[in-house]
Formats: structure tokens, sequence, C-alpha cells
């Protein structure tokens, strides 16, 4: 009788035990939905991940399996894609997504701001219903039979204006994404970005030391004390996994089941009357424990055979460790730069030292100790999120040599107190500056030049490309001009190795509005054609010297490639070149620039196959170039005889 009791108990803490571990398990799966990109913490929802993995208001839903959806304020939003780097999420409002302008109830959004706000790329449009819209304001008129609406006709506008100005019974402002758009049903369906916020801005180191190496353990939340806590296979932790022999349990619960499991070892002790019968108990719950972990091995790859992504053939996702990027950053052929001698080679990252600022980071000026100038990059280290980028740039450059392509030196150590990379030093600024930035009024570059500045950046980009990297963020400031005017790519941060094998990878959208190829802006699908549609916007600008966006610009030219696409088209090539470039002057040159033009036309197109390889773009520019070499070589042997 006391080894039926005894075998009782014994399984009960056994099963009981590998039950908390799911809890640590769990957290360490991602959220996927359907064709969705999977996202771990600070999210939680869907089949996989319950509420202690995230913070509360960044649950995913996936009701039918297919479709995640977000709850904002009341609100549902069909979740479209979320940027893990940026702490970004594109959304769009599920009722105009699913059921078009013709609503049965409408309502304004309403954000919580300390939660969420919008990029600086998310604009609003008010949709105005019930009234006749003035011409001056039309962008798009649509009909709606809504009761109680005198008016069944309806449009909208840029902006948020007041519907009493047109006599209008109702208006919804909608947020929408400012590139591209192009009617009401693109609005819709594109939807428009947010930024989620963290409650406590040190998550992100705290996560990037629970999860890991040695601690490997997964981040987790805690609802009862509203903070982030370290997952781990005994149990949770402050800071970082330690091995310890005690029992895993979920966050809400860790005072009620520390309790439990102090009775239930008291219960045992007391059966434990003598030790044969503690032998064969032992024996046969360990013959048990085994059965059992080969069943519970069992149902879980059947459970995660069943996921979407598994019927797709790929594997279970599983969260990388953040220290892993910089472990492998280590391994790389580089020079590795102490720290303290790059502090004092920028002057203590002196403000008057910086030659450019990002998002997450600043570029400073620097000279080493025998002289050498360089560029060091500084990384904001407390943002885990820009890891990524950090070693796309050293994985790319480490390997890659090429005159058109910026010079990665090195970096510092992964024991560093901070991420710097250490690159050429290029003194002559950007393309952009020169165009239209600080030094353009100065500068005024000549046709020819810019002729020959364009060759060299299709050079470094098929070079790239030739090697199995596209860019993504191609554009004028990332393109450097060194004192003789040579270009050298720069700014690898969102690089993507490219498999040569393959037409096109799936990855969420990055780059810089007015220059992100529309296909992979709206399908999720990059190629390298998407760096042929940015360096189009870049053709665009070496011929008109204007910027890729500018909002002081009207209507469609707003966008630089599409005022571009329609001056071309039309053949009014006199509204779109910079009358500094002899255009209507000298015909050599007109040929030349129309031969670009054309060019960037066609690497415009928003139908991809349209476009021409980067390979077809490098000869086509050395044509253009060409033209004006034999035309001076003629012009100089006539004057010379």
């Amino acid at each position: 009788m006391k080894l039926v009791l005894f075998l009782v108990v014994f399984l009960f803490l056994l099963g009981d035990s590998q039950g908390n571990h799911t809890w640590y398990d769990s957290c360490n799966r991602l959220v996927g939905c359907g064709s969705f990109v999977p996202v771990g913490y600070p999210f939680w929802g869907g089949q996989w991940r319950p509420k202690e993995c995230g913070y509360p208001h960044l649950k995913i839903s996936c009701e039918d399996g297919l479709t995640p959806t977000i709850m904002i304020d009341g609100m549902e939003y069909v979740v479209l894609n979320i940027n893990e780097l940026d702490w970004v999420m594109r959304v769009a409002r599920k009722d105009y997504y699913s059921q078009g302008v013709c609503l049965k109830t409408f309502a304004n959004i309403s954000l919580n701001w300390n939660e969420f706000r919008y990029t600086p790329i998310t604009q609003n449009l008010t949709v105005l219903y019930g009234c006749k819209p003035p011409k001056s304001r039309v962008s798009e008129k649509f009909s709606c039979k809504i009761k109680g609406i005198a008016r069944d006709t309806g449009y909208y506008v840029d902006g948020i204006v007041n519907p009493l100005e047109y006599h209008c019974n109702l208006s919804v402002v909608v947020p929408s994404l400012v590139d591209p758009v192009v009617g009401l049903t693109m609005v819709f369906q594109d939807g428009f970005q947010l930024n989620y916020t963290l409650q406590n801005q040190n998550d992100v180191v705290f996560c990037q030391t629970c999860e890991g190496a040695p601690s490997n353990g997964s981040c987790g939340y805690d609802n009862s004390r509203n903070r982030t806590v370290c997952l781990c296979p005994h149990g949770i932790e402050d800071i970082k996994c330690n091995i310890i022999n005690s029992t895993a349990i979920p966050p809400t619960q860790a005072a009620e089941k520390k309790s439990s499991k102090h009775s239930k070892i008291g219960l045992i002790i007391g059966l434990c009357v003598g030790g044969g019968v503690v032998l064969v108990a032992l024996t046969v719950g360990i013959i048990y424990f085994l059965r059992n972990r080969q069943f519970s091995e069992q149902d879980t790859t059947t459970e995660a055979s069943s996921h979407p992504l598994q019927q797709l053939g790929q594997s279970f996702p599983t969260r990388p460790s953040p220290n892993s990027i910089l472990e492998e950053a280590s391994t790389l052929d580089l020079k590795l730069f102490d720290y303290k001698d790059l502090e004092k080679a920028t002057d203590n990252f002196a403000e008057n030292r910086e030659l450019g600022e990002g998002a997450y980071t600043t570029v400073y000026y620097g000279k080493l100790s025998d002289g050498q100038e360089v560029a060091v990059k500084r990384f904001y280290q407390h943002n885990d999120k820009r890891m990524e980028q950090y070693m796309n740039e050293v994985s790319v450059l480490a390997h890659l040599r090429h005159k058109n392509v910026l010079v990665l030196y090195g970096c510092t150590p992964r024991t560093s107190k901070e991420i710097l990379l250490v690159y050429e030093y290029i003194s002559n600024g950007t393309l952009g500056d020169h165009l239209h930035g600080k030094v353009s009024q100065t500068s005024r570059l000549p046709w020819p030049l810019r002729a020959k500045i364009a060759v060299e950046t299709a050079e470094g980009l098929y070079f790239l490309h030739q090697n199995g990297v596209i860019h993504r963020d191609v554009k004028t400031a990332n393109i450097l001009l060194d004192n003789n005017l040579q270009v050298k790519v720069a700014d690898f941060g969102l690089a993507k190795p490219f498999p040569l094998d393959r037409s096109h990878v799936w990855t969420y959208p990055q780059g810089t509005p007015g220059y992100v190829d529309p296909v992979y802006f709206r399908h999720y699908r990059l190629t390298e054609k998407s760096d042929v549609y940015s360096f189009g916007v870049v053709l665009v600008e070496l011929i008109s010297s204007k910027e890729a966006v500018d909002v002081t610009r009207r209507g469609d030219d707003i966008n630089l490639f599409s005022m571009a696409l329609d001056r071309i088209q039309k053949g009014e090539m006199n509204e779109l070149v910079d009358s500094s470039l002899r255009y209507d002057v000298d015909p050599t040159i007109k040929t030349s620039i129309d031969l670009v033009a054309q060019l960037a036309f066609r690497c415009l197109q928003v139908d991809a196959v349209m476009r021409p390889q980067m390979v077809e773009v490098l000869e086509t520019l050395k044509e253009a170039q060409m033209l004006l070499t034999e035309y001076e070589a003629s012009t100089s042997g006539t004057s010379g005889q």
C-alpha cells in the first residue's frame, strides 16, 4: 500500500515538474500565423506563447490560423509585418481592410501614446462621407449608401480637415503610408506604421543578458510585478539563468507554486518509511519517467509539425542568441582595435568630430596614433535591435574588396565597452551633399563627372550582386566621394545576403522612403531588382539635382520617382533636368542625359520584370559616358589641328 501511495505522489510530482518546464519552452518559441514572419519577445499569443511571454498590450491573435491581428485600445488591426530591429509594426484597420470604404459602423483611431506612436512616414488622410467634394481637393471619389446620410457620395483628402467646412455628414481619419499611396484600396491594404514602445528601455539589455550565453534563458513578463523576467529551465531569475535545482514556474504564480512545492516534499518524506520501498519506487519511477519523456517528445514533434511553417517545409523558428552575433564578428579576419585607442583618436567622441548621424549610430572622424585617418561608427549598444545591423556590416564588408566599396578596417572586440566599427575615411562628403545638400551651391558637378559617378556606383552595386549581396538602402546619402570624386558605396547595415540560385527572398521591407522598391514594399519579395529600382532614383537625382522626397513640391511630384516617370514619358525633360548641365546647349550632353533618363525610366518600373539587371544598367551607363569621351576626344583633336 505504501509503495502504491508513494508511486502516485512521485509520479504526480514528476508530471508537475515537467509541466512547469513549458513556461521556459513556450517562451523560447515564436508567434506565427500563416505566412506572417514569426516574432518573439515582447510579443505573445497565437498557438505557442502564453501571456507570461510578453507585454500585456502586445498580444498577437490568430483566430483563423492565417491572419494575425492585434487589439489596440478597442480597435482590431491586421498585422501586416513587424520589424523587430526598429520596433516598428505595419498594421491596417481590420474594418477598412476587410470591408472597404463602405462600413456599417464608423470610428476614429485612439492610441495610448505611451505604448504606440506613428512613425515619420505615416500620414493622416480624412475620408469624408455624405458630401460633394470641391474639385481642388478631390483625391478619389466613391459612392456609399449609408443609412442616415443625406448624400451617398464621398471622397478623401490629405491631412485632417473639418468636415463641416465641406458640408459633410461624417468623417473618419485614416492613417496611411506616405510612400507609396495609390487610391483608397491601397490605403486600406497597405496600412500604416506604428512604433511599439517598451515600458523599460533597459529590457533590451536585460533580454540580451538573459537569452545570451551562458544563460540561454527566455525573456518573459511578470504581470503581477509589471516587469520583464528571465525564464530558465529550473525556474525564474531576475537577471540570468543559474544552474540550481529548483522548479520552473510561471511568473504570476511564483509564490503559490513555491509553497505547494514544500508541502509536497514534506509528504514524500512522510511516506518514505523503508529504504527498500524507496529504492523500488525510484526504480519504477525512473522507468516511467524515461517512457513518459519519450512520449512527450513524440507529442511535441507532432504538435510542431502541424504549425503552418512546418507545412511550408521550413524548420520551426527558434530565437537566436543576441550575443552570438558578437561571437561571430570576433572570429572574422578583421583588425581588432582597442576601445581606448579609438576613444583617444576621436577626442572622446567629441561633437565637433561628428561626420554623420543615423537613427542608432553616429560616425566620427578619428586620427590614430600612427597618423592614419579613419571614420569610427559608434552603435548605441543599449539597443539590442542594432545587433543585426552591426553584424550585417561586418559580415558583408569583411570579405569584400572593391575600389568602389567602402573599406572596413576592423572593429572592437566583443568584450569591448561599446560596439565600434572602423572604416577608411572619405573626406569629400556624400553624393547627396554635392547634388542638393550643404556643398551643392559651390560644387555644381558637371554632367561628365555625374556620368562617371553613375558608372562607378553601378560597378560597386554590380560587384555586390555578383557576390550574393543586396544593399537594400541605395541612396545618394550612402554614396561617398573622395577628393578625386571616386565613388565609395557605404552603409551596409541593411544589406542582405542573397543566394545566387534563388530568384528572391522573403523579408520585411526596409530602406528609405522615396527609394524603396514598391513590389518589395507591398509583397516582401526582395530581389536584385530592388537595388536597381533604388539606383533608378539616384540616376534621376544625378539628372535633376532634386531630392528623392520633397514635400514642398506639389501632388505626385513630392516623390521624385513619380515626377521622373511623368516628365520622361511626356518628353518634358526641360522640367526635370538641372539647368546647369547645358542640356539645351550641348547636343552630346543632351544625348547622354536622354540615354540615362531612359535607363532610369526602365529602372523605376513597378513591374520588376521590366527592370534591367545591374549588369545591363552598367553597360548602358558606360555607353552614355563613352559618348562624352568620344566627343571630348574629337573636339580636342579638332582644336589641335
